[in-house]
């Protein structure tokens, strides 16, 4: 587009002019929306690990990149403005129908594992749309230069709008967007943000390509309208800024799935846990420190340990990082707030900037399959050293392989805690085998369990999970973690593999894909 020889500014500069910047602030946030809802696309199957953000930061980065050297090719052949807004059309069309690929693509790359197959998935959920996406910049630049003399000037100007853009559309995937709508939803709202200066230039330059604009409509009725994919067990269902949560009741049980793996279960209507570890720790608790009367729990799940504590005189205050977990934990699971109080935060934080002190500290924080690294640190066990009383206990679990090399996570964990306590027990959980859930006692003094019977009840049929195991031995290679090093996300993936993938052959498709 040449300028007027006259130097007069047509109408369709001056919108170009206009419609530039606002283009390239436009599609920097969409592509951090994307970034973001990204991991919500692949988390159904492959969680929201360390290895998923990994890949879809990845795929982000080459994308772009990508993007960046087609864009620049192709604007310096086909410098205008028509072609250019086509490119933010035919892109909102793709982003339209993410939410209809959701499945059939992480049915495909399921059976490439969970580090696979999270990057094939990201490949082909974003890949597409964000080198699109990336096209934008350097073309925004080429199409500028026709327009302006100061081109140094108005280069830097366009790319921190597209910055600028997409530092807002970070904040608002993860601190509104999400924990607000259905994904479907976002995406829908995401692709029509997108098209908007394409609609301004269409519609006020007269220009063609009106058709794909009528497509990008079109795709977007066609998502907000399909009817909601569930099942009938699924009772409730929420996106928090940390999760995906879903509430199923079935066979007299009532489960809590976080990102689809198991975070409590409990016979419905009751806070009576059914997963053997839980009943596992508070007996451990009580026959190594039975006088104890103050606990604190970091990780609250469900909401069905504070109870057991009670029932031999220790009251629990519970530490969670997720405001939805406490209400799910208080709508479905039987908790009472009231009795048993809750400070939602992260546990961490809390420990170091309280001056309590406690008999017992619980530290059950896992997410499904995602090792709480920050919890498990040698930085960590010294908060918890300074918070715990002169005879206090910290109680432990820890949910991976018990022998050999891919021990060597359980074995470093017990390590760690060594530095500050010099008594450490690990007692293996129902089921026994090579892998599972292993409750972790330390104190500053020898250990020895009270006998005697358990001061709670438990289901007739739960009498042989529940019984005490030997202790395990954690003697072999190890190392201390700590918050410069921490490599338990790399030497866990052996077991979070096993763990979703024992998830994801749990339930049926219409609980994993529930809307």
């Amino acid at each position: 587009m040449q300028a007027d020889p006259a130097g007069v500014v047509t109408r369709d500069e001056w919108l170009l002019r206009v419609l530039l910047p606002v283009s390239v602030f436009v599609s920097g946030a969409v592509v951090m929306v994307l970034e973001v809802l990204g991991t919500r696309l692949i988390a159904p199957v492959y969680g929201t690990s360390l290895h998923v953000w990994s890949a879809i930061i990845a795929v982000t980065l080459l994308s772009l990149s990508v993007g960046y050297w087609l864009g620049g090719r192709f604007a310096d052949r086909f410098p205008h403005a028509s072609t250019y807004f086509l490119v933010f059309e035919i892109a909102a069309v793709l982003i339209v129908v993410l939410p209809l690929l959701r499945e059939p693509v992480l049915t495909i790359t399921k059976p490439l594992g969970l580090r696979g197959g999270a990057l094939a998935s990201a490949v082909l959920f974003l890949g597409l749309p964000l080198t699109l996406l990336g096209t934008i910049s350097p073309f925004a630049v080429r199409l500028a230069a026709h327009l302006i003399t100061d081109l140094g000037r108005t280069t830097g100007r366009l790319y921190a709008l597209s910055t600028a853009g997409s530092l807002l559309g970070t904040l608002c995937a993860g601190f509104y967007l999400i924990p607000s709508f259905r994904l479907r939803t976002i995406f829908v709202g995401t692709a029509l943000v997108l098209i908007l200066p394409a609609v301004a230039w269409q519609v006020l330059a007269a220009r063609r390509h009106l058709a794909v604009l009528l497509l990008v409509g079109a795709a977007s009725a066609l998502v907000a309208s399909r009817p909601l994919r569930g099942d009938p067990s699924v009772k409730y269902m929420v996106d928090t800024h940390f999760a995906q949560l879903k509430v199923l009741d079935g066979g007299g049980a009532r489960t809590l799935l976080a990102n689809n793996t198991i975070q409590t279960q409990a016979i419905a209507g009751t806070n009576v846990p059914l997963a053997a570890y839980i009943p596992v720790m508070a007996e451990l608790a009580w026959r190594a420190k039975p006088e104890g009367k103050r606990a604190l729990l970091i990780g609250l799940g469900g909401g069905v340990l504070p109870p057991l504590f009670a029932s031999f005189g220790a009251r629990m205050h519970s530490v969670e990082v997720d405001q939805e977990v406490v209400d799910v934990a208080r709508d479905w699971f039987a908790f009472d707030p009231q009795r048993y109080p809750v400070t939602v935060g992260d546990g961490r934080q809390l420990l170091a900037s309280s001056s309590e002190t406690w008999d017992y500290v619980v530290l059950d924080a896992f997410a499904g399959e995602a090792v709480p690294i920050h919890l498990l640190t040698e930085e960590m066990v010294a908060l918890i050293e300074q918070r715990l009383a002169k005879h206090g206990l910290l109680v432990l679990n820890y949910l991976g392989y018990r022998e050999g090399e891919r021990a060597r996570p359980l074995r470093s964990v017990v390590r760690t805690i060594a530095t500050r306590f010099p008594y450490v027990v690990v007692y293996p959980s129902f089921p026994a085998g090579d892998y599972g859930n292993n409750i972790v006692l330390a104190a500053r003094e020898p250990i020895r369990l009270r006998r005697g019977p358990r001061p709670f009840p438990v289901p007739p049929w739960m009498e042989a999970q529940v019984a005490l195991q030997e202790p395990l031995d954690v003697s072999g290679d190890a190392i201390v973690l700590s918050d410069d090093y921490n490599p338990l996300d790399l030497w866990a993936v052996d077991a979070s593999e096993t763990w979703r993938k024992a998830a994801m052959d749990m339930w049926p498709r219409d609980v994993l894909f529930a809307e």
